[in-house]
This record gives structure tokens, C-alpha cells and sequence, in this order.
């Protein structure tokens, strides 16, 4: 059957007149009884350091604090002190002063708002420990909650920020202390997935801590560009990136297009091409070319000299076309038979050759060119086959 609730209507003239009363709910059957004295003073006068407490317990009330005696002390009950909140203030806990000793809260509790001159209360439900008898209203600390960015990129800069009040903040990352002082907010661009965030504040009075905030970072886009490239001044290369879906070129100097992934370069001056992109998270990544103009860079690098011509009149590879020989206007070719007979010649040449010698048709065969490119340059040379 349900427990009869004992009222206790204690209260004092000592002083400033009080009339506080408790009321205790048993938790079983047990036959017990209880004791109830209300002390109409600071807790501290008595023994009972108010300013010795847990640090999460902000204050704990100064006016008046209640002894309560149970005749079993590790039985269950709930119990309940009554406060007008206009006289005596606000409060959220229920303190129980301990062996260690100090101040401690008693738990979750059940608070009840009432007008001035009715009574608030607040009530700890099924408590067990009566073996030390002070008892009184308290105020803690309610934690708060971190709110997590909506995204983070890798590499971002990302702001978390505790509630504005008081004295000292600490921020842990995954355990380690990261910033310790009185600014509430704290900067880092050094986040990994999978990171948890803890932060404490505290003032003169008390602690308080926010939840362990867990850390989802978006992996910064792997934007790949081409690989450096050496040409000669005046020459064109095609330059490319992956990994993104928006992309950035600077400088702009040399290019055909900056917003695109595979801008055409022509580049005066050895140049350094950044590409910035984001994906399609809106995270950024970027990435490099080094397109280096040299007047002595490696012919091979940059001419396509073909090794064949078919002039056979469907306007198919008719003439002996070096892509980029243009880049060398002081070039001069030399091209021979099998036996060393001069077949043609031209300085500069103009891609014109097609297999003719005297203005007549060459017959089928393999031919040998010399290509002169510059003064300071090694001549190419090699086969040369007409196929018609």
C-alpha cells in the first residue's frame, strides 16, 4: 500500500523567524522513524563549512540548513524542504553534508515553484544515506551544451564557444589541455575526424561543464595537378586538375581560361600555376604546376617529330609536320637518301615537305633528316620512311 508522507512543521524564532518545513515519503514498509530540527543559521557556525563543497555546487544556502535523523540511515525516502523563494532566494539541489567531508549533491532532484506566501520545495526521491544528518537547499552548476559546427573541413578554422560568464575556461582536445584562461572561445584549424572537444568553465563560486562534443571533419579534396613541365619561351602546354568541381588558376597571366580544370598555358617566364578548388561538400584543397621556359630545354621535350609521311594524296599526314618547330625560328633541315644524296633542305623549314625532290614524287622508302634547332643545341637526326 502506498507510504503515508510525514510532515515535519519545524521552524525557529532565533533570530529572523522561519517557519521551513519537511515532509518525508518512506520508501517501504520497514518500520522507522524520523527526526527533523531546522537550524535557523548559516551551516558554517555549526561545523558545516559551506564554503567546503564540490565543485560543480555553486552555493549552498546561508540562512538556514535542516537535520534529519533516520532511525535505520540506510533505508529509502523521499524527502522534501519547503523555502519561500522571495525571502530565501532561488535554488535547484539538494545538498548532504559527507564524512570526506564536504557539501555534496544528492542527486537529481524535483523542484517546485510556488508564490510567495506559498512555499517552493525541492524534493530528493528514494535518498539512503542518513547516517550524517545536515541537510540543506543548494544551488549547481547546469552544464551546457557545445553546439557542433554544421561542417568542417579539414584545414578550416573552427570556433567553439562556452557560455559567457565566467572566470576561467579550460578546452581539452581528445584529453589534452589546448587553451586554458579567461576567453570563452577557442580557435583551431588543426581538427581530425573522430576528435572530441571538452570544455570547463568556472568562477568564484563553482564549475561547470559542457558535454563532450564529438568531431566530424570532411577530408580535405585531393586536388592533383599536372606534373612541372620545362618549354621553350613562347610554347603552349595544356595544363589539368582533379579532385574538385570548382576550380580557381592564378596567376591569370599566360592563361586561356582561370575558372576551369584544364586551362591552356603561355607562360613568358618560368611560372608557378596554383590551382583552389572545393568539391562537391564545398571543402577546399589546392595543389601546384611549375611550368619552367628555358631556350635550352630539351628539344625532345617539347617538338612531335613524326618518323613517317604518306603523301598519298587523301590529305592524310601529306607533309612532314614537327608540331612546335615554330619555337625554333633559326631551325634548319637537311633531309637524304639512303645513300647521302641531299634530297631537300630548308632553313628555316615551314612543315611543307612532301616527299618531293625536284618537284617529283619520291618513291617509297626510308629517308634520314637533320633537324638544326639553335646554335647551342644538339641537332636531331633520324629515320624518315615515305609510304605511298
Amino acid at each position: 500500500m502506498p507510504q503515508k508522507i510525514i510532515g515535519f512543521p519545524v521552524g525557529s524564532s532565533q533570530g529572523v523567524v522561519r517557519f521551513r518545513p519537511v515532509s518525508i515519503k518512506p520508501g517501504n514498509s520497514v518500520n522507522q522513524s524520523f527526526k527533523v530540527r531546522m537550524a535557523n543559521m548559516d551551516a558554517t557556525i555549526e561545523g558545516f563549512d559551506r564554503q567546503i563543497r564540490e565543485e560543480t555546487m555553486c552555493r549552498v544556502n546561508p540562512k538556514f540548513y535542516h537535520r534529519i535523523y533516520a532511525s535505520i540511515p540506510l533505508t529509502e525516502a523521499d524527502v522534501t524542504i519547503f523555502y519561500d523563494e522571495l525571502l530565501d532566494g532561488s535554488f535547484n539541489d539538494f545538498a548532504h553534508w559527507q564524512q570526506i567531508p564536504q557539501w555534496q549533491s544528492t542527486g537529481p532532484t524535483v523542484f517546485h515553484a510556488g508564490n510567495s506566501p506559498s512555499f517552493s520545495s525541492v524534493t530528493v526521491e528514494q535518498w539512503n544515506r542518513f547516517i550524517e544528518p545536515p541537510f540543506a537547499l543548494a544551488n549547481s552548476s547546469v552544464n551546457f551544451d557545445l553546439i557542433p559546427p554544421a561542417l568542417i573541413c579539414q584545414g578550416d578554422s573552427t570556433t567553439i564557444m562556452a557560455p559567457e560568464g565566467y572566470l576561467w575556461y579550460e578546452f581539452q582536445v581528445n584529453g589534452q589541455m589546448e587553451q586554458a584562461g579567461i576567453q570563452n572561445v577557442f580557435i583551431t584549424n588543426t581538427l581530425q575526424d573522430g576528435d572530441s572537444i571538452w570544455v570547463m568553465a568556472s568562477d568564484s563560486n563553482c564549475t561547470v561543464y559542457g558535454n563532450t562534443l564529438a568531431i566530424m571533419v570532411i577530408p580535405q579534396p585531393q586536388i592533383i595537378a599536372e606534373v612541372d613541365t620545362v618549354v621553350v619561351p613562347g610554347a603552349t602546354v595544356q595544363l589539368g586538375a582533379t579532385g574538385g568541381t570548382d576550380y580557381s588558376w592564378t596567376p591569370v597571366d599566360g592563361l586561356d581560361c582561370t575558372n576551369c580544370d584544364n586551362p591552356i598555358a603561355n607562360p613568358q617566364v618560368t611560372t608557378t600555376y596554383v590551382v583552389s578548388a572545393f568539391d562537391e561538400l564545398g571543402c577546399f584543397g589546392r595543389d601546384s604546376v611549375l611550368i619552367i621556359v628555358d631556350e635550352l630545354v630539351d628539344p625532345e621535350t617539347v617538338l612531335l617529330v613524326p618518323n613517317a609521311i604518306t603523301p598519298n594524296g587523301d590529305g592524310i599526314n601529306e607533309f612532314w609536320n614537327i608540331r612546335n618547330l615554330d619555337l625554333y625560328p633559326e631551325n634548319e633541315v637537311v633531309i637524304v637518301n639512303r645513300w647521302g644524296d641531299e634530297v631537300f633542305s630548308s632553313k628555316p623549314y615551314m612543315n611543307d615537305w612532301g616527299g618531293t625532290y625536284n618537284q617529283k614524287n619520291l618513291p617509297s622508302g626510308t629517308y634520314y633528316f637533320v633537324l638544326k634547332l639553335h646554335p647551342d643545341l644538339k641537332p636531331l637526326n633520324g629515320p624518315l620512311t615515305i609510304l605511298r
